[in-house]
């Protein structure tokens, strides 16, 4: 009926849902402006560059206002990481060998909020069961130092964005899909876990650096809105 389709891709399939990947390439060939969280997503769908449109995701302003510019405790660094998918390529076993690797490590404290495969058994780090509660959230992200996330193929993730919106550098997996290109200013890559404690100790060293890049961080929710009402408007 010559009304212009504007889609917006948020998931690529690529954390166990083959069938989305399919269903997503099928609706590109009948839209006139397909709109990825990333780079990253749109190479693994494949679009015409004169179609496909990049807005990356963004953090609500509540994370921003959380924000604190602390500085490092050398003697015990605050890690923490948030998920709310349970899918084995958000990087559970990184973080059973960080819990494991704390019994005999003393310099480093880990907090997970979320969800776990099965019951928890983090014998060495504090555990939050998965709230809802953004101000909860929020706080205690900004309560700690460093952000850590093992999450592989992402196509537009929010979590590690909520993490520098709240001033946190980020130690992230050098396959995580959107996530090398949403944190490449604020933080260092890994691909194993010996090197995860090499970035970890790295940003612990260079700490007012990483610190406050993350603190000028400024995107939000509210701008990603303007760029999608500016991409729609202008489809004809």
């Amino acid at each position: 009926h010559n009304v212009p389709i504007v889609q917006r891709v948020g998931d690529c399939g690529t954390h166990g849902k083959p069938e989305l990947t399919k269903l997503v390439k099928q609706a590109v060939s009948f839209s006139d402006v397909v709109i990825f969280p990333s780079e990253w997503a749109k190479k693994q769908i494949g679009c015409d560059d004169s179609k496909s449109r990049i807005i990356h995701n963004a953090p609500l302003d509540i994370f921003h206002r959380s924000k604190k510019k602390s500085k490092l405790n050398r003697d015990k660094v605050r890690i923490i990481t948030h998920h709310w998918s349970t899918n084995p390529k958000k990087g559970f076993s990184y973080y059973r060998k960080l819990d494991e690797h704390l019994q005999s490590n003393t310099d480093i404290s880990f907090t997970y909020v979320g969800r776990w495969p099965d019951k928890p058994q983090l014998q060495n780090s504090e555990y939050i069961p998965a709230t809802g509660d953004n101000n909860l959230i929020s706080e205690k992200i900004s309560e700690c130092d460093i952000y850590l996330t093992a999450s592989e193929e992402e196509a537009g993730a929010n979590h590690v964005l909520e993490a520098v919106a709240c001033g946190l550098p980020v130690v992230y997996h050098s396959n995580g899909g959107s996530i090398p290109e949403y944190c490449s200013q604020y933080g260092i890559e890994f691909t194993d876990f010996d090197q995860m404690l090499a970035s970890i100790e790295t940003i612990k060293q260079n700490y007012d650096f990483y610190k406050r890049n993350a603190l000028n961080y400024q995107d939000s929710v509210s701008k990603a809105v303007e760029r999608y009402v500016k991409i729609i408007c202008s489809t004809k």
